[in-house]
């Protein structure tokens, strides 16, 4: 059974029950996915690599992890000030 909890103001995130009992590993902490990006390619948390032709995943409407579900963060990489 999933319900829907209100994390922010503009975003929705399914929280999963089990038996009836709160999952003590769905807290907010576990359910992001933090992606790294890494010269050209962004590293993500759950240990895969992706590739982004195009801008940031967020600017091509991902929202979600491709390998394991959670909530996507982002940290693009910094440019070098000169």
């Amino acid at each position: 059974m999933a319900i829907k909890m209100r994390v922010s103001m503009d975003e929705d995130i399914n929280i999963k029950r089990r038996g009836g009992r709160w999952d003590p590993d769905k807290t907010r902490v576990n359910m992001e996915c933090v992606w790294r990006e890494d010269q050209d390619h962004w590293d993500t948390a759950c240990g895969n690599a992706f590739e982004v032709t195009d801008g940031l995943p967020s600017e091509n409407k991902m929202k979600y992890c491709c390998y394991c579900g959670k909530l996507l963060k982002e940290f693009p990489e910094e440019e070098e000030k000169c």
